[in-house]
């Protein structure tokens, strides 16, 4: 009985003060709206005109808080996208740069070596620009990381270009020592020919027949030295060693047995010039 009895009085109280606050405020405005009521005309104007002013400074400030918003937003998508596309048309040259590369592997042509030079020197200067537009966003993006990234890539372009001067210069060697293969071959055949048939002639058949033996080995060792520069496969090489090795054993024998001054001088020449092609295919 007693908690019922406080529980009304409280509401009773409560009910008494949001009556009063009701009250209270229907009282201010009342007195608002009789303030107002009895400015002049003038004053009432120039109320109205301070509140719309109010009303302008504020809508100003949110739009230019906006427009700032939107100007480092639209700065910072200028700078992503400039990054992107300096670095696609890196991407774009070092691919041709590979391809080049690769061609030149091939077939050692100038122009594959011209394209390799001229877009390895156009990918270095894409990859300088590059690292100015990373250090131009820093106060946008965190770069560090990116302009590392791209002193790395700078120092392997310098690598690759000097991993390519070196195939240029193997393949330059390669190419002498080939012509002075495809040079020296066909004269010690010929020459080997000449004594197999003097001595079949004159009818000394051990001479005939040893001249036949290391011509055989000279014509494989040819043989395996081209396949080699084919298939560049190491059994090739060791092919064309084999049998310019077994030419010099069936030389000296085939010398052993020569007694004509002419087939001798031919034999020795032969010897000779198998001796550079022996270095060169080595």
């Amino acid at each position: 009985m007693t908690n019922y009895t406080e529980d009304s009085s409280h509401q009773n109280r409560t009910t008494d003060l949001r009556q009063d606050i009701a009250s209270n405020s229907a009282g201010i405005k009342q007195r608002l709206k009789v303030k107002f009521d009895n400015l002049k005309i003038g004053k009432k104007v120039g109320l109205g005109f301070g509140v719309v002013l109010v009303f302008l400074f504020a809508v100003s400030m949110v739009a230019f808080f906006g427009l700032q918003a939107a100007v480092n937003n639209f700065s910072e998508y200028r700078a992503t996208a400039r990054q992107t596309n300096e670095l696609g048309r890196v991407q774009a040259n070092l691919l041709l740069v590979r391809l080049g590369a690769k061609e030149y592997i091939l077939s050692g042509s100038d122009n594959a070596k011209k394209t390799v030079n001229d877009r390895l020197i156009a990918t270095q200067n894409l990859v300088t620009s590059s690292n100015q537009l990373f250090q131009d966003a820093s106060q946008y993006f965190d770069v560090e990381q990116d302009v590392a990234a791209l002193g790395s890539a700078s120092s392997q372009l310098n690598n690759y270009l000097d991993g390519f001067n070196k195939v240029v210069n193997a393949r330059a060697n390669r190419n002498s020592l080939v012509d002075q293969m495809n040079t020296l071959g066909p004269v010690a055949e010929r020459n080997l020919t000449k004594v197999m048939e003097s001595a079949y002639t004159d009818g000394d058949s051990e001479a005939s027949f040893m001249a036949g033996k290391t011509l055989r080995s000279l014509l494989l060792a040819r043989l395996y030295a081209n396949r080699f520069l084919v298939d560049n496969q190491q059994s090739s090489a060791d092919r064309a060693a084999s049998e310019l090795s077994s030419f010099s054993t069936n030389a000296q024998a085939m010398l052993d047995t020569l007694q004509n001054p002419t087939r001798r001088q031919l034999a020795q020449a032969t010897c000779y010039r198998c001796s550079k092609l022996r270095g060169g295919i080595q």
